[in-house]
Order: structure tokens, then C-alpha cells, then sequence
């Protein structure tokens, strides 16, 4: 697994031009990446200026409220970018080094996911394996480069609560470790992605539906045509584009 982790991590590294982007408080200049930023920064302003993740902008379509719904699919990666400020990161440098390590951890993401779901030590590292090989082949290496980064971690991660849910229900009622596990994962979904209640809210009725025989087939019962008119980008292969990098303005 460690292996893993470091090849991925060190892609990820590779994807920046120059790679020394992925530290400096210089900003990604390609696609929805600058509209991050910007956003990253009206709530900056809002925040320090009036203590509040929100505000009204003159320049922002005539005084509409600003960082409202505009910034949902980041809003998780700009509050903990603003907290990691208070450490003496730079406000762009913290969300980049954020938003770095949020992707590095697919592996890992993975991994846990199917040890929830399988208790299996063999199944686990296949599980991550696939998991990370289907980000470099797939959508969610084309949302990193287009800036779309919450949705496809949220995908990820959806894996994750849905896995801790398993494990939650099948164990005993009292509070468990698992139980504080979901809780704080659920806390963190939503403002990581809110569409992400549109990919685990079906998966969670057929879970509490079946508590009574819960087994990792039971996920396996939703019906194939609906899955695949569903937006997730675990299911949706598509061709890669060619080679890009993300490119850091100076």
C-alpha cells in the first residue's frame, strides 16, 4: 500500500508545470482552477473583513450575494484553507498543498472501503489498486485537470460512508468507534460535495432496507440501467485526453 500511495502521490507531483507549482503561492492557471481562486478569495475577504463565509461583492453581478451557492463543489477545501493560514501557509499555497493531498489519498480512500465492506486483507489492496488505476484512467483525472476536484473525491469518499455505514449496522447498537467514524464522514461529505447526497442516498435506503442480512452484494441489488444513467464517475469510462499538465502562473 505504501508503494501505492508514493507512485500516485508522486504522479500527482508530475502533473505540475513547473512541479515546484504544487508548493509555491503561485495560482493554477487552467480551467475552472481560476474561478477556485477567485472564490478563495472573495471568502478570504468576507471572512476577515466581516468574520463571515459570505457577503455581498459590488463587482460580483451587480451586488448579488457572493460565495453562497456559487462555491459549493470547494467549500470544504476553502475553510480548510483558511485554517491552514493560521499555521503561515500563503491562502493559494494551503489550498493547493489541500487539494494535493485530498487526491493522494484515493488509495487510501479505497483501501479502507473494502476492508469495511470485506474485512479481507487480500481484497483491500486490490480494491486500491483498482481504485487508483480507475482515476488515472478515467474521469477523475480529466475533473483534476478541469479544477472540478469535489465531485470526483466526493465519489471516492461516498465509498467510504457507505462503507462505514455497513459496518456500523451490522455491529451492535451501542455507540462504536465505527458509529463516530460515520458521523464525522457525513459531516464532511456535504461540504465537500453537495451532489454527493444524490449518489448515497440511494445506496443507504437498500442498506437500512436490508440491515437484517446486510453483505457486500447487497449494493450490488440496485438495477443496472438506473445505475447507469446516474452520474458517478466510478461507472463512466470514458478516453482520457491526451497528456496535459496543470499549469502555474509566475
Amino acid at each position: 500500500m505504501g508503494a501505492l500511495f508514493l507512485f500516485h502521490a508522486l504522479g500527482l507531483a508530475l502533473l505540475y508545470s513547473p512541479i515546484s507549482g504544487l508548493f509555491n503561492d503561485q495560482p493554477i492557471i487552467e480551467q475552472d482552477w481560476g474561478l477556485h481562486f477567485h472564490h478563495l478569495r472573495s471568502t478570504d475577504g468576507f471572512w476577515r473583513h466581516d468574520g463571515r463565509l459570505w457577503g455581498y461583492n459590488p463587482f460580483f453581478m451587480a451586488g448579488y450575494p457572493s460565495n453562497t451557492i456559487q462555491d459549493l463543489s470547494i467549500k470544504l477545501f476553502e475553510l480548510l484553507s483558511l485554517l491552514a493560514t493560521t499555521l503561515g501557509l500563503e491562502l493559494v499555497q494551503a489550498f493547493k498543498l489541500i487539494v494535493f493531498m485530498s487526491m493522494a489519498s484515493v488509495p487510501w480512500i479505497m483501501f479502507f472501503t473494502a476492508r469495511n465492506f470485506f474485512d479481507s486483507e487480500t481484497i483491500a489492496p486490490i480494491a486500491a489498486l483498482l481504485g487508483t488505476a480507475y482515476w488515472w484512467n478515467s474521469l477523475p483525472r480529466e475533473m483534476f485537470f478541469y479544477g472540478m476536484i469535489g465531485f470526483s473525491l466526493s465519489s471516492y469518499f461516498s465509498l467510504l460512508v457507505l462503507s462505514l455505514l455497513y459496518r456500523m449496522l451490522k455491529s451492535q447498537p451501542a455507540p462504536t468507534p465505527t458509529h463516530w467514524a460515520w458521523l464525522a464522514a457525513a459531516a464532511v461529505i456535504l461540504p465537500l460535495h453537495l451532489q454527493a447526497v444524490l449518489i448515497l442516498a440511494p445506496p443507504i435506503a437498500l442498506l437500512v432496507a436490508h440491515r437484517k442480512s446486510l453483505s457486500p452484494r447487497t449494493l450490488l441489488r440496485i438495477e443496472p440501467e438506473k445505475i447507469l444513467d446516474d452520474p458517478i464517475p466510478f461507472i463512466k469510462i470514458i478516453k482520457p485526453s491526451s497528456e496535459f499538465t496543470l499549469r502555474v502562473g509566475g
